[in-house]
């Protein structure tokens, strides 16, 4: 798929997400459709660092540029413009964007894919109304420095379907073990912003998965879903928080598949795990002794207020609300 394909066209589309579908438009016809496959997956070699794949050198979009008022749009209804890439189902990225800004995808059914959106070295961009489905590893995929980003009301779901460990629903920057210690540049994917999306069911790995290196995103009015994490690569909870300035407020989740916590803040680079603000989250439905708010006493200046986690036993609720004190509100 890319964006001279004769699939493209203008004409109404009858969704949501037509509210967006504005400024520089160009539509997807209703239908099922193949997706654009680039190089991104391809190898440097062999062993834990050798295996790290090359940065696309094309993409669904590839050095496209809108400006702030005049974003360039590419636009489907989620329940009729269809991206799916069976029987490949192993490899690709239904909407991948690569080193480009304002741009933004609107409204598409994205499966069968190795994830369903994948974001490198892009900026002030937008992926909105996309529904995530049946993917290998991760749903959605921000990384190589891509900042100012959002992702907003969509729906990841059944993730992990060729690996568990691989699950994630949103996946945000890259970890140490990647990048530093291989020698390569740290992965600075900041300030995006995952907004009013639903996770679930069938998301083996944590919800969302903020790595390190990674600074001021936010993370607001999701629900999350739980019951099917599996515990594998430390996959305990439906954020895992690495990052440093992070704002993760107003977000609902239930469920969890292993005892853990609905929000973990972790350290796991020098400066980073600490300085984010918790606030005005609801945990429902946890397994026994878990947290709804865990924080790795290693990091500091975390601010936990306002949260809530609902059970039977008001004690209960109180003793696991978080390991740290939090401020009442």
């Amino acid at each position: 798929m890319t964006p001279s394909s004769h699939l493209y066209r203008h004409t109404s589309v009858q969704s949501d997400s037509i509210l967006f579908c504005t400024d520089m438009q160009i539509e997807l016809a209703a239908g099922t459709h193949k997706p654009h496959y680039s190089d991104m997956e391809k190898t440097t070699g062999e062993g834990k660092c050798g295996t790290w794949p090359t940065r696309a050198t094309s993409g669904t979009v590839f050095k496209l540029h809108g400006t702030k008022d005049k974003k360039i749009t590419f636009c489907g209804d989620p329940e009729y413009t269809v991206i799916d890439g069976y029987p490949n189902i192993h490899t690709g990225a239904g909407i991948q964007i690569v080193r480009s800004t304002h741009v933004r995808f609107a409204g598409f059914r994205v499966q069968n894919m190795l994830r369903a959106v994948d974001l490198q070295d892009t900026f002030w961009s937008e992926v909105l109304f996309i529904t995530s489905s049946h993917t290998w590893h991760e749903g959605v995929r921000i990384r190589y420095n891509s900042s100012h980003n959002l992702l907003a009301h969509s729906h990841i779901q059944h993730t992990g379907k060729g690996y568990v460990g691989n699950g994630e629903g949103v996946y945000i920057g890259t970890a140490y073990g990647r990048t530093v210690a291989c020698g390569e540049a740290q992965d600075q994917s900041d300030f995006n912003i995952i907004r009013n999306n639903t996770f679930g069911p069938h998301v083996p790995s944590e919800n969302i998965d903020v790595k390190e290196f990674t600074t001021g995103g936010q993370i607001i009015e999701n629900r999350f879903n739980g019951s099917d994490l599996k515990g594998i690569h430390a996959s305990i909870s439906w954020i895992a928080l690495k990052g440093r300035q992070y704002t993760v407020k107003d977000n609902i989740g239930q469920g969890l598949g292993v005892k853990g916590s609905g929000i973990r803040v972790l350290k796991r680079a020098p400066k980073y795990g600490s300085d984010n603000v918790i606030r005005h989250n609801i945990c429902h439905n946890l397994s026994d002794g878990s947290y709804c708010v865990f924080i790795d006493r290693r990091t500091v200046n975390n601010t936990i207020a306002c949260n809530i986690l609902t059970s039977d036993e008001d004690t209960r609720a109180e003793a696991l609300m978080s390991n740290k004190k939090q401020t009442r509100c």
